[in-house]
């Protein structure tokens, strides 16, 4: 099972999909964490969080080495500006995104 907040378990994937199908042609990172009505939003940001916006960052960093030449004009992440607005002074967000 694949954990997207765990670098080890993104990375194990990629390395299995890379020797298995030699690689691929795109990645859509699309995780997210359940919120549940019930429980105090305070207590469920951190899982929100590190599940969709740095499992996302996880995911990209993982599988571009894995990327078919040619896959992308670039190999290069899309970061629309809200996205490097949102990200902006998070030590994670620019760690996983170097």
């Amino acid at each position: 099972m694949l954990d997207v907040r765990d670098d080890a378990s993104v990375m194990a994937l990629a390395q299995a999909l890379g020797e298995r199908h030699g690689g691929g042609d795109i990645v859509l990172p699309d995780a997210a964490a359940r919120i549940f009505a019930q429980v105090p939003a305070g207590q469920q940001v951190r899982a929100f969080v590190d599940t969709g916006t740095h499992g996302t960052l996880q995911m990209i960093k993982g599988f571009r080495p894995q990327l078919n030449d040619g896959a992308g004009s670039s190999r290069q992440p899309v970061r629309p500006a809200r996205w490097r607005a949102w990200t902006r002074g998070c030590t994670t967000c620019s760690t996983l995104a170097a």
